[in-house]
């Protein structure tokens, strides 16, 4: 756990942009200058001799700096017949060795940054899993480059947001250095872009024996080093009552290391956890364990903490909410403080086994509104892979959190269960492996060690719950806990602390510390039932799965954020969409069809666990009623609305350019009052219905999103719609064009995609913007101010209905508001409207926006690939219009290439030609 900060000028306010970073590195702070740089480092001496950094070779005018810890430094020295005196100085010796590939040889969790001013290369690397934070900013316009492990430090240096720019996890960034002769300052600018680890989708392992052995492997390249420097080599951990840490725990007893465990006991099981320190003490494994309960003061004041000494990260899948919100941050935050207070720098964490080995499910049933797969992998894994949560989601957001609370007191995480061979080892392993259990691999190793676990039960981490002091209820244990503290506080002597403790030897001997317990006297103050671990680890799997399937079913709904808060999941859902002119039918709508009935309504999965119907109304003008009878017979689930009153208003431009510019003004009108009529007479009498989605027909569904509405439901949200945050491009145009269109820096909105609840309140929301999106069309035509600044709002917004639904959401304040995606989007907007039922009084709705990243991250797809982070992908643009009707790949167009899109082209053409044949065989004849 170090940090580091490197800017292209001499950084001025060294302190202030130092400020978060610093606590990383607790040991020594170095400052080099170099090259026209200013190299700054925080040191945590970990392993090794205490080696400062950066490290510099002058002959090769190199110089590099890390953060994290490498595992393989000794067996590549080794290599070389030569011996490093710490891990990071086999950056420069690889770098030489290999070129730019040779990230791919270090086996760790790193960030880090090697210049080559010799080559005038830049390379900025993250492991795997991006367990370690690492940023850069670049501004040509004032020449100025910096990379740093936190975005706090780029932007106390002055970058500005747009600016600023995360590299991915398993990503190493090229870029190409400016020339030192240049006569004015200029900024690195990325030329290339790697993978850092290439995993294998192979899945042809039937046990999982060869994972339990890389468990424990990866426990012992964390914990077990010989190389450790002096009063580091206890590491800490969190001892629950689940899967992860139990496994820590055992893998660590097996390897004969002696760990630090500290327990908050909020939700956790203490009967459990005390047949975990018995199942220790039999088999004489050494450990010290503290458990604690903490008081509502306490959990205020490490929130507090948080607030004002952590690095403060936004969660992607949670957009407005921080790790400074985080109730189980606060949890940690008191767990390193104890850790770091007893000189334990080093922490073992759980992070990754959820999102790798579950993905937060479980036999198809999702336990966290975020799971993509439910607990169930595909017989082709290559199809779900990497699923959201694998590298980005969750593990982003969670990693963030721990990197941040734990960088805040110095104390270093380490991730076992991303390790890179041990998650390869698991999907190797069969899907029928995979499936068999709940974290199958987890599982079968704790029965085969006989420790005490609950099977099929996932509980998370609620710092906030089971405070002392507080009026909520205790669990089941309560009463056996509160003896316990009794007797803690008549036992400690002086003052007793702020913390209510008890510190417990799980060892063979008794324990003769002061203030402490032997376990004897412990599991006598708690009245422990019995566990028969034989009954827990010998039951055949179908009987486990028949329990997890009840404990489901018993916990209605199932353990999401929003089941958490008592809203009741995956609501009925109508998708409203439009579509005008038989060409179009075909080319767009067809291919929306069938993306939706594969995602939602596909019979021949029987693994998919079933969701509401979603319904799709489909409102039409110039359509044949031969082809709507064609589709409803293959199709039963989607309905047809015919407007015939509207085809007079339909294009007959001859020219494509000038046709699509009509069809682009005139039709928003037509499908806004084709919208409200349907949600007005036929869907909001429908009270199974919860939300009504109005999706453009321009778009395909890659895969379900069913836990988007649970997130709107928890959060009580009446009006949702997508917005790009300023860190996407988008295949709107050329970079000229863009430039030209995007004058302001407002944030961009998605008027084509809007999630709203089905109450009277939302619908009345819906009129009041199809009113609005006629007034901007028609002052778009008037020569006056007003009609000028409509022409502004349309021009900056693309289109009519953005530009509504931006005066809308901002009650006008457009310049003020949407400068902020923060202000604007990312956390709920309440605004009050006029009724528009005669004599009804003002109503307010709440809005939010949902990030590109978050449902339809499809709009960015410079490299061709479509994000893991894509629940949908919208056909966007004048390139879309030219390729999909002549079903042609190669296509030159003043927007993008086909290398743009070539994989959301594939995605459509899969589903058009799925559409057709179901045309076909249905008796529809296809031209």
């Amino acid at each position: 756990m170090c940090s580091f900060l490197v800017a292209n000028w001499l950084i001025s306010n060294l302190a202030y942009s130092n400020f978060f970073l610093q606590p990383r590195g607790p040991d020594e702070t170095t400052r080099w200058q170099g090259y026209g740089f200013d190299f700054v480092h925080n040191l945590l001496h970990m392993t090794g001799e205490k080696v400062l950094q950066p490290f510099h070779d002058p002959d090769r005018r190199l110089v590099a700096l890390f953060n994290g810890e490498i595992y393989n430094w000794e067996e590549l020295g080794s290599e070389l017949g030569s011996s490093f005196r710490s891990d990071g100085e086999v950056i420069l010796s690889e770098y030489q060795r290999h070129g730019g590939s040779f990230v791919r040889r270090l086996d760790g969790e790193f960030a880090l940054a090697l210049f080559d001013f010799q080559r005038r290369e830049l390379i900025l690397a993250r492991d795997p899993f991006g367990t370690k934070p690492l940023w850069f900013a670049s501004s040509a316009a004032l020449g100025r480059f910096a990379c740093a492990s936190y975005r706090s430090a780029l932007e106390r240096l002055g970058f500005e947001e747009q600016d600023i720019h995360q590299v991915e996890p398993n990503t190493a960034l090229h870029l190409r250095l400016p020339s030192t002769e240049a006569g004015e300052a200029e900024a690195p600018v990325v030329i290339h872009q790697a993978a850092v680890f290439e995993f294998d989708m192979r899945q042809h392992k039937a046990d999982t024996k060869d994972w339990q052995k890389l468990f424990l492997k990866a426990i012992q390249k964390r914990a077990g080093s010989t190389r450790f420097a002096p009063g580091r080599a206890v590491p800490a951990m969190c001892l629950s009552d689940g899967y992860d840490s139990g496994s820590i725990a055992v893998a660590l007893g097996e390897l004969g290391i002696a760990p630090a465990m500290y327990t908050v006991q909020a939700r956790e099981d203490v009967r459990v956890l005390l047949a975990r320190l018995e199942a220790m003490r039999v088999r004489h494994m050494n450990a010290s364990w503290k458990l604690t309960q903490l008081s509502q003061e306490e959990f205020q004041r490490e929130k507090t903490f948080l607030r004002e000494n952590a690095e403060k990260v936004f969660y992607k899948l949670r957009p407005g909410y921080a790790n400074v919100d985080d109730k189980a941050a606060a949890g940690l935050s008191w767990i390193y403080r104890q850790a770091a207070h007893f000189g334990q720098r080093l922490f073992l964490s759980g992070s990754g086994a959820d999102e790798v080995i579950s993905d937060y499910g479980a036999y198809g049933a999702p336990l966290e509104f975020h799971s993509t797969l439910m607990g169930h992998f595909p017989e082709n894994l290559s199809t779900a892979f990497p699923w959201l949560n694998f590298y980005l989601g969750t593990q982003q957001d969670y990693l963030a959190k721990e990197e941040s609370t734990a960088g805040a007191h110095g104390v270093e995480t380490r991730y076992p269960f991303l390790d890179r061979s041990l998650v390869q080892e698991f999907l190797w392993l069969s899907n029928d492996a995979k499936n068999s259990l709940y974290k199958a691999p987890i599982h079968e190793f704790l029965a085969s060690e006989q420790f005490p676990f609950v099977p099929g039960v996932k509980r998370g981490f609620s710092a906030d719950r089971n405070l002392a002091g507080s009026s909520e209820g205790h669990d089941d244990a309560g009463a056996a806990r509160a003896r316990l503290w009794a007797r803690a506080r008549a036992r400690e002597r002086g003052d007793g602390g702020e913390v209510e403790t008890a510190t417990v030897a799980a060892c063979s001997h008794q324990c003769e510390e002061e203030g402490s317990f032997s376990l004897e006297e412990l599991m006598e103050v708690v009245e422990l039932e019995s566990v028969r671990i034989k009954d827990l680890s010998e039951a055949l799997p179908a009987l486990q799965r028949a329990r997890a399937r009840r404990a489901q079913q018993a916990l209605r709904p199932p353990l999401s954020l929003a089941a958490a808060n008592g809203v009741e999941p995956t609501p009925g859902v109508v998708i409203l969409t439009s579509c005008m002119e038989e060409h179009y039918f075909l080319t767009y709508c067809g291919p929306l069809f069938s993306s939706i009935g594969e995602a939602f309504h596909s019979p021949s999965d029987e693994s998919r666990p079933r969701v509401p119907v979603v319904k799709v109304m489909v409102a039409t003008a110039g359509l044949a009623a031969a082809t709507l009878e064609a589709v409803s017979r293959v199709m039963p689930w989607v309905e047809f609305a015919p407007f015939q009153e509207h085809e007079e208003q339909l294009s007959s431009h001859e020219d494509p350019t000038e046709g699509e510019n009509y069809r682009r003004l005139t039709y928003q009108s037509l499908k806004l009052q084709q919208y409200l009529l349907l949600w007005q007479t036929r869907i909001l009498p429908l009270k199974e219905v919860a939300f009504v989605l109005c999706m453009d027909s321009d778009m395909v569904v890659a895969k379900p999103f069913m836990h988007v509405f649970e997130l709107l439901q928890q959060r009580q949200v009446d009006i949702a719609f997508s917005y790009y945050d300023g860190t996407r491009e988008v295949p709107w145009g050329s970079t000229e064009e863009l430039a030209f269109t995007k004058k302001k820096g407002y944030v961009r909105l998605q008027g084509g995609l809007l999630i709203m609840r089905n109450s009277l309140d939302a619908l009345q929301w819906f009129a009041t913007w199809k009113s609005l999106t006629e007034v901007t069309l028609f002052h778009n035509e008037n020569e006056n101010d007003l009609g000028q600044r409509w022409r502004d709002l349309l021009e900056e917004f693309k289109g009519p209905s953005q530009a509504a639904l931006a005066f809308l959401l901002t009650q006008g304040e457009v310049e003020k508001v949407m400068k902020d995606a923060a202000t604007c989007c990312s956390s709920l907007r309440s605004i009050e409207l006029e009724s528009l039922r005669p004599g009804g009084e003002n109503f307010r709705v709440t809005m939010m926006g949902l990030p590109t990243q978050y449902l339809n991250d499809a709009e960015s797809t410079a490299d061709g690939l479509l994000p893991q982070t894509a629940h949908i992908v919208h056909l966007k643009g004048t390139w879309w219009r030219n390729v999909l009707p002549e079903g042609r790949r190669e296509i030159t167009t003043p927007t993008r290439s086909f290398a743009w899109n070539w994989q959301a082209f594939e995605l459509w053409h899969h589903h058009y030609v799925h559409f057709l044949r179901l045309l076909r065989d249905g008796g529809f004849e296809v031209h």
